[in-house]
């Protein structure tokens, strides 16, 4: 009978001793806190790709706008500071292009004058031929000023997320500038001896 009459004040103490409340709300957040923290770096990560790709999106196509010609060892030249624009990013990632546009008007298809593509391995030019240029279709929706030459820059940057094994991957990312050329009505492209490589018009 005395055991039946301190069971409820047993179970009184048991409900009232809060000594191992902390570990327990512990074990139940940690989970939480360790997934926000790995949310915020991935985040970071895919957030500090695409400003990077943006700065050097923005820098390839101010350069070649202040040219009045260029050569292709120069636009070679260009992949070091678009590497260095990335790092600690994994600049073998990232192809680019640049290319020099001719837009007549709004209903007319923009028509290539050259093309510069940079990849991890390879440097290619395009020239729009000579005599009359070839249409441009690599611009997809894109729009650019009528009666006019622009430098357009399209860059695609992989990223490789730090948790691809569990959240899958990886990402593609990809950004592109239209600049107006600002020393002369068109960038010429040029070789070492300073002739005219892309003659179309």
């Amino acid at each position: 009978m005395r055991k039946t009459s301190r069971s409820p004040q047993n179970l009184k103490r048991f409900f009232a001793n809060k000594s191992g409340v902390a570990a327990i709300e512990f074990a139940l957040i940690f989970p939480l806190l360790i997934l926000i923290l790995f949310a915020c770096v991935e985040l970071y990560g895919h957030f500090s790709a695409v400003r990077k790709i943006a700065k050097v999106t923005a820098s390839l196509a101010d350069i070649v706008a202040q040219s009045r010609s260029i050569t292709e060892e120069q636009l070679k030249a260009l992949n070091p500071l678009a590497k260095s624009l990335m790092q600690p990013l994994d600049s073998e990632e990232m192809t680019y292009t640049i290319t020099s546009i001719r837009q007549a008007d709004d209903i007319k298809t923009p028509k290539l004058i050259w093309e510069h593509k940079q990849s991890p391995s390879t440097s290619k030019i395009s020239l729009g031929g000579n005599g009359k240029c070839k249409e441009y279709t690599n611009a997809g929706n894109k729009k650019f000023p009528p009666n006019q030459d622009v430098i357009f820059v399209n860059i695609k940057f992989t990223y490789d997320s730090l948790f691809k094994n569990y959240i899958g991957g990886p990402t593609v990312y990809e950004d592109n500038m239209i600049a107006i050329p600002r020393a002369s009505a068109t960038v010429i492209l040029i070789d070492k001896s300073g002739n005219k490589l892309s003659k179309c018009s």
